[in-house]
C-alpha cells in the first residue's frame, strides 16, 4: 500500500533564458519494503478513529517496533446504517469498517479497505479495496469539534461523526448494508468514492481482493471500465506499477475511454 517529490524540469532553447516549472503530475513512489516476514496488527483508539499499526509477531510488542499502517473508522452506536439493524445471523451485530491503510508510510501501498459485516462468519462478508489516484499526499486526520476529518491520498476530504463513525460529508458516500439472507447475492460494501479523480476497486468474499478478485472496476465520474486484476497486480497482490503515471498508462491501454488526473 514515499514522500512526494516535486520534480523540477528545465525547458531551454538556444536563444531563450532557462525557465523552471513545477511538474504537476506526481513523481514515482518506489515501494518501501518493511523487511517483516510475519506481521500482526494492533489498534490504538483515539477520539473518533483508531491509529492502526503493524509489528513483528516474533518480537515482543513495543512502541519502537510499531510501523504505522493508517487510520480506522468503525460504526458505533448511533450509526444510521448499523444501529438497530437486524442481522440475518440471529444474535449477530451488523457493523461497517473503513480503514485508510498506508503501510510503512508508502503512497504506493495506500488504499481504502472497507467491510460491511452482516454479523456472521467473516468469510460471508465481501471486502473492498479502493486505490485512489493520483496519490499526492499521505493520509492524515484532524479532529475538530465532533467530527474527524480524513485527508485522502488525492488531497480530498472525508468527514466522520466522532461518536457514531458515520460519514458526514466529503468525497466518500455511504448507504444501508446489504443484509439479505443469501450471502452470495449481497452487494459490495455500500461505501463509494464520489470525488473528481480515479478509483480502482476490487471486491472479494474469501481472500484479499488484490489477490483473488477476477477484475478491478475503474471509475472516474461517469467513465467506468473493468480491467483484469492480473494486469494491475502480481500474485502477491502488489501493484505492478511503481508510479501513478505508469498506472494511468495501463488503465488507458486497457479501457476504451481515457482517464486523467
Amino acid at each position: 500500500m514515499k514522500v512526494l517529490l516535486l520534480t523540477l524540469f528545465i525547458a531551454s532553447c538556444s536563444q531563450l533564458p532557462v525557465e523552471k516549472k513545477k511538474e504537476k503530475k506526481p513523481s514515482p513512489y518506489p515501494r518501501l519494503e518493511t523487511g517483516i516476514k510475519r506481521v500482526c496488527g494492533v489498534s490504538q483508539e483515539q477520539d473518533g478513529y483508531e491509529d492502526r499499526y503493524i509489528f513483528d509477531c516474533k518480537e515482543d510488542y513495543s512502541k519502537d517496533s510499531r510501523i504505522f499502517a493508517g487510520y480506522g473508522f468503525r460504526s458505533k452506536p448511533g450509526h444510521p446504517y448499523t444501529s438497530g439493524v437486524r442481522s440475518p445471523y440471529g444474535r449477530g451485530k451488523p457493523a461497517r469498517s473503513i480503514d485508510m491503510i498506508s503501510r510503512n508510510h508508502s503512497l504506493n501501498e495506500t488504499y481504502l479497505y472497507i467491510i460491511d459485516f452482516a454479523g456472521g462468519p467473516d468469510s460471508h462478508d465481501l471486502k473492498s479495496v479502493i486505490f485512489l489516484l493520483p496519490r499526492v499526499e499521505l493520509p492524515q486526520v484532524n479532529v475538530a469539534g465532533n467530527e474527524v476529518e480524513l485527508t485522502l491520498p488525492t488531497g480530498e476530504k472525508v468527514n466522520f461523526d466522532e461518536e457514531s463513525g458515520a460519514i458526514k460529508g466529503g468525497v466518500l458516500k455511504e448507504g444501508p448494508l446489504d443484509l439479505r439472507s443469501d450471502r452470495m447475492k449481497r452487494a459490495e460494501p455500500n461505501v463509494h468514492y464520489a470525488g473528481e479523480f480515479i478509483s480502482i476497486r476490487l471486491n472479494h468474499r474469501y481472500e484479499e481482493p488484490t489477490i483473488a478478485s477476477d477484475f478491478a472496476e475503474i471509475r472516474q465520474k461517469e467513465n467506468r471500465c473493468q480491467v483484469s486484476r492480473g494486469k494491475l497486480f502480481n500474485k502477491d497482490g502488489k501493484l505492478l506499477s511503481k508510479s501513478d503515471d505508469e498506472l494511468l498508462e495501463v488503465l488507458n491501454r486497457e479501457c476504451p475511454r481515457p482517464f486523467s488526473f
